[in-house]
């Protein structure tokens, strides 16, 4: 998305018309302005519920800069009782927010932000984005001159830049297959803490090859996930991805099937060699939010994965079962890549670039959950990601 410059002088936006201008994404690039999306939303609720008239927005967002640094909003309200019932900060996720209270009753320091909104430091003209909260009067003028109070709201502005405390952006649970120590793990938690993940693996042991015989065994390994999940969620309550391996996709799919809570959602899941049917219906989860978007790494070299016909053989059936991780999965969704590799296997898929390939695959996730409906259902998931995999 090319954002346009807005000319000098206030423009009037609708929230949603405001949000498709300046925080969607183009078919084939990433940027900064997806995740403000939802904060202007959060943002936008919070002005109605406290009765502010409109909302000013200016600075580097309104302007062709595809990653504008924040997002300097100030909140106009129709008297200065109101503003006295506004918190000193508002904590929307991980967005760094520059906001001001202003009341119309007190027009000389409304002016004043006007006139810093409409210049740049170096004094050049800029337009100023207006979102109507709780009034349809007609937009104010912006002064000719400096006002009076111009130098003061300079010094004022100067601190009102709120850099919100880290937090992690969310939590990536690893589910390893059979028959392995999951050598891969240590190197792939290194690369996503260092991204601002928090990793919460969920081990179930070194599991024999002949539990993908036990049905019984397999449930049970599903339960003792949802468990975990439910640990998980006790420590933190932000956005949860999920990145399963071999009998990992499995364990992963098993607990959707068997808990069908649509409240449970997931900011990404990544699945490499997956043992489960190439039919698997992902629609269902990816069309209801449950799952904001998926990954699924194959190879055609996948022996193991090859051996595991739709359905499973006659002595291990299950529905479940199937060669998705090596020809992929049948369906099309917007929102889902499939990642063919030509050259690694089962065993061997996890090579330094590969895992950084999913590290990039939930930063994009992580950006797709904190944005809105209308992003997530119009993006074209595979021209963004594909620079990244290639």
């Amino acid at each position: 998305m090319t954002t346009k410059e807005l000319s000098y002088g206030i423009h009037d936006f609708s929230l949603e018309n405001f949000i498709e201008e300046y925080c969607s994404p183009t078919e084939n690039s990433i940027n900064e302005r997806w995740h403000f999306a939802s904060s202007l939303i959060q943002i936008h609720r919070w002005a109605e519920s406290a009765h502010a008239s409109y909302l000013l927005i200016g600075g580097s967002f309104v302007s062709s800069n595809s990653n504008p640094a924040d997002l300097d909003i100030i909140v106009v309200f129709k008297n200065n009782l109101l503003t006295q019932k506004c918190p000193e900060s508002l904590l929307i996720g991980q967005t760094r927010v520059d906001i001001q209270y202003i009341s119309e009753d007190n027009p000389l320091l409304l002016d004043a932000f006007i006139f810093l909104l409409a210049h740049s430091k170096s004094g050049m003209a800029k337009g100023i984005a207006r979102i109507l909260v709780n009034s349809n009067n007609e937009a104010p003028i912006i002064p000719s001159q400096k006002p009076v109070l111009y130098n003061t709201v300079i010094e004022i502005y100067s601190g009102q830049t709120q850099i919100l405390p880290y937090s992690r952006k969310g939590i990536i649970i690893p589910i390893h297959g059979v028959n392995t120590n999951a050598h891969w793990l240590s190197y792939f938690s290194l690369l996503a803490s260092n991204s601002g993940w928090g990793i919460a693996p969920f081990i179930y042991g070194r599991e024999c090859p002949t539990t993908l015989l036990k049905s019984k065994r397999r449930e049970k390994i599903a339960e003792e996930f949802r468990i975990w999940l439910i640990k998980v969620r006790e420590q933190f309550n932000g956005p949860i991805a999920i990145f399963g391996h071999s009998l990992g996709t499995y364990i992963f799919a098993k607990y959707l099937e068997l808990y069908n809570d649509n409240s449970d959602k997931f900011c990404g899941v990544v699945l490499a060699g997956s043992i489960l049917n190439t039919g698997f219906d992902w629609n269902k989860y990816l069309n209801s939010n449950r799952i904001t978007a998926l990954c699924n790494t194959y190879s055609i070299r996948d022996e193991w994965v090859k051996k595991m016909p739709n359905g499973g053989y006659f002595f291990c059936k299950d529905a479940l079962y199937g060669q998705a991780g090596y020809s992929g999965f049948e369906i099309n969704h917007n929102r889902l890549f499939q990642n063919k590799l030509d050259i690694l296997n089962h065993v061997n898929m996890f090579e330094n670039d590969t895992i950084q390939q999913w590290i990039n695959f939930l930063e994009i996730s992580f950006k797709l959950y904190n944005s809105t409906d209308y992003i997530r259902q119009n993006i074209n998931l595979e021209k963004i990601i594909q620079p990244f995999t290639s």
